[in-house]
């Protein structure tokens, strides 16, 4: 059964409605009684056990969906009527917002608020087997299609993904500008990757790490097939 003890100061520290108070005593107690509100957002498990939805994960979730409608800082803070240094610690977890203001963000956003603080079953731990790998495919320069696999299925919420291609000899494909960080494995064969103005030739067990806000290229330059696995830190996941 889901429960909130919401008040109305900030969503921060953890539900003193539980036995178990983790905060310090009678303070955690004289914070729910109204006396020093604050406003904590739980779950009610089994054995009367509240689950938080910390400071980090809210300012996760609203990062998140900013990117996801490609708005910048200073649009959000334009439009919810605060200052974009103060919606940035947020969105990094280094403050809690207050109620009024999360609303206005969320409002910013285009989102209820409860969209934000939604508490969710969710995985922490994703298994994926070979058989089990979802195929796709991604075109190269010449308009060719090659069979790829995304290694990983991800978990909720998550920022990485691992994606494996295999290219024939003389194969350039483009990957689009993104936020991610990624990370390129040559696991056989060779290739060029090209970010921005840099080049460097991967051989089999070199690796790259690049960011991708301009995005890339990549290029067999074998005379075989070649392999390279993909890893993407971004939060927001492509979606294939």
């Amino acid at each position: 059964m889901l429960t909130a003890c919401v008040t109305r100061t900030a969503i921060v520290g953890m539900c003193p409605c539980s036995g178990d108070i983790p905060l310090a005593g009678r303070r955690a107690q004289s914070a729910h009684n109204g006396r020093n509100q604050r406003a904590a957002v739980c779950r009610k498990e089994k054995g009367s056990i509240y689950r938080m939805l910390t400071k980090q994960e809210l300012g996760r979730r609203l990062r998140i969906a900013r990117f996801e409608r490609n708005l910048t800082l200073k649009e959000v803070a334009s439009r919810c009527g605060m200052s974009a240094t103060h919606i940035s610690e947020v969105e990094r977890g280094k403050t809690s917002p207050t109620i009024g203001a999360l609303q206005r963000i969320a409002g910013a956003l285009g989102e209820r608020t409860s969209y934000f603080v939604r508490d969710e079953n969710l995985p922490e731990v994703s298994m994926t087997r070979k058989q089990d790998r979802n195929e796709l495919y991604v075109t190269d320069s010449k308009g060719q299609a090659h069979a790829a696999e995304l290694v990983t299925r991800g978990i909720p919420r998550g920022y990485m993904q691992v994606l494996n291609k295999r290219s024939p000899a003389g194969s350039v494909s483009a990957g689009r500008a993104m936020v991610a960080e990624a990370v390129f494995i040559c696991v056989q064969g060779s290739t060029r990757i090209t970010v921005g103005e840099e080049s460097h030739v991967l051989r089999e067990g070199d690796t790259l790490q690049a960011r991708l806000d301009d995005g890339y290229s990549a290029e067999n330059i074998g005379e075989g097939e070649n392999e390279v696995l993909l890893v993407l830190a971004s939060p927001v996941l492509m979606q294939f």
